[in-house]
């Protein structure tokens, strides 16, 4: 039996919820998307006509905005406020509840009570909400400024979360490369699905020939997306004689770079990502165009993940980024038909209605085993985001300060082995 109402919040992450909700529309389910944030890119799809909605996202806007102690306390009050009379009204109302990025109205103290009420619980995970401090590069990159003492809290501090939610979730979805911190078997992240709604035009115009490939690299955080070794491939290519128009943008419109997705060859997504196809890579799959993707996970993705469900992109070590960019460079073939093997990928498998039906058999209890991952196999080391060397550093650093406990994955002693050993292969500090 279908549920009668879905709930998906509390926020957006990259289009996913709102994309998710037009999937269950489509399927005649009735759902309700809540976001207490307004999206910069404005992906829309979210119902924020309630007054509680309206005034969180108002004051979430100031409170970002401001840095007075006092006035961020009283918006933040403000914010939790709202959440008690929207949680009544849902609570009466829905069936399922699929939260996002760790999202609650009570702070947690939500999820016994909705479980009293023998609702459905899934949480989705999409990486940085889950995945060690220890081994994200987006917290702990060499520029962040952040000390060992704080990549210990931060880890013991997702811990806690993901044991809040494993407690009263009934189910949560996860890639198997960020989540060493589970304990609890969860379904993989790939086999239910990105739901990807694609631009309205997402037929790109052919390129004009130009005697010359043009590139597009477009990072929210160069460091952590390895831009400074991208530029340097980029131009060591161009000094063997390669014809290529290379363009990077930063912080610029959404729309900005829709366009630039169609004009582009191809992109140059990151160096150090644990997925082969993130949000930028799909939505130039979108279009046509293939993504280079680095990741050390490249060379281990296969054993945890069955080949078909995985994305089709250019997934290679970091050490062979240079190469994975000048073979698409020079092979025209392949650069289209990676292309078109990507965009069939993401029309299809990832179409909103179809990532829906999975989650319906995800409500429904019907979970198949294949797409399920137990945390214990998890033997990923190099996180994302930062180099090898740099990734030793920091687990030696947090080992030596806090002990093998501040790794905070005691349930697994075969991965704290992996994790110690990997530690000690190397010799470079900070």
């Amino acid at each position: 039996m279908k549920p009668r109402r879905v709930l998906i919040g509390l926020t957006e992450i990259a289009g996913y919820n709102a994309s998710l909700k037009r999937g269950f529309e489509e399927l005649g389910v009735p759902c309700t998307f809540l976001n207490q944030r307004a999206h910069p890119f404005r992906f829309g799809g979210d119902d924020a006509a309630c007054l509680p909605v309206r005034l969180q996202r108002w004051a979430n806007a100031r409170l970002d905005a401001s840095t007075s102690l006092p006035v961020r306390a009283l918006f933040y009050a403000i914010i939790q406020a709202c959440n008690i009379p929207l949680f009544i009204r849902v609570l009466a109302t829905h069936d399922v509840f699929i939260f996002g990025y760790g999202s609650t109205f009570l702070g947690y103290f939500d999820l016994p009570i909705l479980r009293l009420f023998g609702k459905r619980i899934i949480y989705v995970f999409f990486g940085s909400d889950e995945r060690p401090p220890y081994l994200d590069g987006a917290l702990m990159g060499p520029g962040k400024g952040r000390t060992v003492s704080e990549c210990i809290r931060l880890t013991a501090r997702q811990k806690q979360k993901i044991r809040r939610i494993e407690r009263y979730a009934d189910l949560c979805v996860s890639h198997p490369a960020s989540a060493h911190l589970h304990e609890r078997p969860f379904v993989q992240w790939l086999a239910v699905g990105v739901p990807f709604s694609p631009p309205p035009d997402d037929a790109a115009p052919g390129r004009e020939a130009s005697g010359s490939v043009r590139i597009l690299h477009s990072p929210s955080d160069p460091e952590a997306k390895g831009s400074g070794i991208i530029r340097s491939a980029i131009r060591e290519l161009q000094e063997k004689g390669y014809a290529i128009e290379y363009v990077e943008i930063t912080n610029r419109p959404h729309a900005v770079v829709l366009e630039e997705l169609r004009r582009c060859d191809f992109v140059v997504d990151q160096v150090y990502s644990d997925t082969p196809m993130a949000m930028f890579a799909t939505e130039v799959a979108a279009f046509g165009r293939p993504a280079v993707v680095g990741g050390y996970y490249a060379d281990r993705i296969r054993e945890a993940i069955p080949e078909d469900l995985i994305p089709p992109s250019l997934y290679c070590h970091p050490d062979r980024i240079a190469g994975a960019i000048e073979l698409l460079v020079r092979d025209d073939a392949l650069r289209a038909d990676l292309g078109r093997r990507a965009q069939q990928y993401v029309r299809e498998r990832w179409e909103p209605r179809r990532v829906a039906e999975r989650y319906l058999r995800l409500i429904d209890g019907d979970v198949p085993g294949a797409w399920c991952c137990d945390p214990q196999a998890i033997r990923y080391l190099h996180g994302v985001g930062f180099s090898e060397t740099h990734t030793r550093s920091l687990l030696r650093a947090v080992i030596a300060e806090g002990g093998i406990a501040a790794l905070q994955v005691p349930d697994k002693p075969d991965l704290e082995d992996l994790f110690c050993e990997f530690a000690r292969n190397g010799s470079s500090q900070i």
